[in-house]
């Protein structure tokens, strides 16, 4: 996979979970909709991953913070986040073989 269409999913991610509560009804009504088992995938791989990586991704893509958000978070700069989020994209690309 490259960056970009790793982007793309962790942008879907972002958007299912910050609508979580909806996806979940629509699930029960209409059945589960192509991005689940997708986020089902990403969270196997996030799983595994260095602990920073994985709370980067938790923090920014299932819990919906924004890099400044998170920052203010975790009392860090914003530059720490992205440089844990360009680690996140190149742990998921050298595992885009499990996604």
């Amino acid at each position: 996979m490259t960056r970009e269409e790793i982007m793309r999913d962790l942008k879907d991610i972002r958007y299912y979970h910050s609508r979580e509560r909806i996806m979940r009804d629509a699930e029960e009504k209409f059945g589960s909709n192509a991005l689940t088992e997708k986020e089902k995938r990403y969270g196997a791989v996030i799983r595994m991953a260095p602990i920073r990586i994985y709370d980067v991704y938790i923090g920014m893509y299932i819990l919906n913070n924004t890099q400044e958000s998170l920052s203010e978070k975790w009392g860090c700069s914003v530059e720490t986040i992205k440089r844990y989020n360009k680690k996140l994209y190149i742990y998921l690309e050298e595992n885009s073989d499990l996604l």
